[in-house]
């Protein structure tokens, strides 16, 4: 009987997994209500004047971004938390001081790769997020994923 874990003769296979922006909401809120407050000190929704990766940034005035949002799918949701989610947003998230206030910027490709390398190293935590029982760990998990491509801290 061979180990399904080696490596060679077996296949690849690659699962597809809706998520809505519920699902994504949710797990957003969860990491920075609690979840990750452990070594999350701050998480800002920020926009960009001009490209993610060009030089000119500015603070984002949520009351200014409620049109944006009127599609029924996002009716109702945590502003600070969608902000990802639409074209060139992002959210400005800054590590605690043991680990040097050091910076990130969450984006909507970040989100979608976070994912990607939960689904694929951290099978019982997106387990969890496919049976819609993620918790506080599952969702500090998810948000680390997102920003490091790992689990760092926990």
């Amino acid at each position: 009987m061979s180990n399904s874990k080696e490596t060679g003769l077996g296949l690849d296979i690659q699962a597809y997994h809706h998520l809505s922006w519920e699902d994504i909401d949710a797990l957003l809120i969860t990491a920075f209500e609690g979840g990750s407050n452990y070594w999350l000190a701050k998480a800002t929704p920020m926009r960009s004047a001009e490209e993610i990766n060009g030089t000119k940034y500015e603070s984002l005035d949520p009351i200014s971004w409620e049109s944006q949002f009127d599609t029924e799918e996002l009716k109702g949701m945590g502003l600070h938390y969608v902000i990802p989610l639409a074209e060139g947003n992002y959210i400005e998230l800054v590590e605690d001081e043991q680990a040097g206030n050091e910076e990130h910027v969450l984006l909507l490709a970040d989100v979608k790769r976070g994912l990607e390398v939960m689904a694929k190293k951290y099978s019982r935590h997106w387990q969890d997020v496919v049976e819609d029982n993620h918790d506080s760990e599952t969702a500090d998990v998810f948000l680390q994923c997102c920003i490091f491509r790992e689990i760092v801290y926990g």
